[in-house]
């Protein structure tokens, strides 16, 4: 990510900070049953988006020509 978004962080805390943030605001926002139903609605989407991203790659990769 740091190089599609040109940004340059540095290691550790900034990081894991990007990743843990949004999750600890939406576990104090929702609260825990508000927050696994969140995981949960997550999961889904990312589900949906599944075929999005693996139907390419195996158009792609099964290419002759484009894999020279």
């Amino acid at each position: 990510m740091e190089g599609f978004l040109q940004l340059k962080l540095g290691a550790g805390a900034a990081g894991r900070g990007l990743a843990i943030g949004p999750a600890l605001v939406a576990v104090a926002s929702f609260g825990q049953h508000g927050s696994n139903a969140l995981r949960v609605a997550t999961q889904v989407v990312l589900s949906l988006q599944l075929p999005l991203a693996v139907i390419p790659l195996v158009r792609f990769a099964s290419d002759e020509s484009l894999m020279r």
